[in-house]
């Protein structure tokens, strides 16, 4: 059994279960007796009636949501779904998480910031989103701010995986596809590993159920050290591609065609929405009341690469 598990007794609902991060908690939590991963099919998040007749037959002591609409894009577009989705759901799962007397784990985003301040944001800043998916994650926070009884809600950042669709996915099929990829180079962030997040997630969650411990409820940035920008980041992707091996053991019926990589400006690739230009999550709160705290970012995209590599050799 996982260190810490024995804290945890369940039921513990995962929603989201098919999500990028959704599959890497379920990984992390399967150890955990009586846990009840949801996806798409199993509740209907722009169905409240059905967030609320799952939510009470589970009677879970321990709500993971990891479900969230994130097509930043999309959103400007789709405002009802995307508010449904990131704003009416939570508010509906803050409720019932409080009648069965369950603690609320809630992800949310550097989006709700605009990204002007040009260092990291702590959770106590001004919130001023950009885009309509920034401002329905924004509504979540509230919704579950005030309606929730043990919760945290946990800010995070330019989130990947291998699985799912996401930058480094795009990167690396990119790269096997054209001989020049262009770049922004101007937005900043911090990018996360959905399995360190997972991690992080169950040492929270661990630490939150230990007996006698009394709970922390609130906002808190759940993210790595040190800032790059997409640039950067695609840079290191295809280097640590190259050096793991990735076009020989993991995508051997690929092969890596990209020549040149060329920084870009924001303004030279326009999108539906705004982006904000910095917004760094600064996560020295989560560090000093927990102790939990993630590793850099570079550390992590390692991580990843090694865990991908383990997965494809069957260690």
């Amino acid at each position: 059994m996982r260190d810490g598990s024995q804290n945890i007794s369940g039921p513990l609902m995962i929603i989201g279960k098919s999500g990028q991060l959704g599959i890497d908690l379920a990984r992390a939590f399967r150890f955990v007796d009586g846990v009840v991963c949801l996806g798409r099919g199993d509740m209907d998040l722009c169905d409240l009636g059905s967030i609320r007749s799952i939510t009470r037959s589970i009677k879970p002591k321990v709500i993971i949501n990891a479900a969230a609409y994130t097509a930043v894009d999309q959103a400007e577009d789709d405002v009802e779904r995307a508010r449904a989705i990131n704003a009416t759901a939570p508010a509906v799962l803050a409720e019932e998480s409080k009648r069965v007397g369950a603690l609320l784990i809630h992800y949310s985003t550097d989006y709700v910031f605009d990204g002007r301040k040009q260092r990291g944001y702590l959770e106590e800043d001004a919130t001023n989103p950009l885009n309509v998916y920034g401002t329905s994650k924004r509504e979540g926070e509230e919704a579950v701010s005030a309606l929730a009884g043990r919760f945290l809600i946990l800010r995070t950042s330019w989130v990947y995986a291998f699985h799912g669709n996401n930058f480094v996915r795009t990167i690396l099929r990119l790269a096997a596809e054209r001989e020049e990829l262009r770049i922004v180079s101007d937005q900043v962030g911090v990018p996360n590993w959905t399995g360190a997040l997972a991690a992080s997630t169950f040492e929270l969650v661990s630490l939150m159920m230990r007996p006698g411990v009394s709970p922390n409820s609130g906002t808190f940035h759940l993210s790595g050290d040190g800032a790059t920008n997409w640039y950067e980041f695609a840079r290191e992707v295809l280097n640590l591609a190259d050096s793991f091996g990735y076009w020989r053991s993991s995508a051997p019926e690929q092969k890596r065609k990209l020549k040149q990589l060329i920084p870009i400006s924001t303004e030279q690739y326009p999108t539906r929405a705004e982006r904000p230009r910095f917004p760094v999550l600064d996560s020295s709160k989560m560090r000093s009341t927990f102790g939990v705290a993630m590793p850099p970012w570079q550390q992590q995209l390692r991580d990843a690469f090694g865990d991908l590599k383990a997965a494809v050799s069957g260690a």
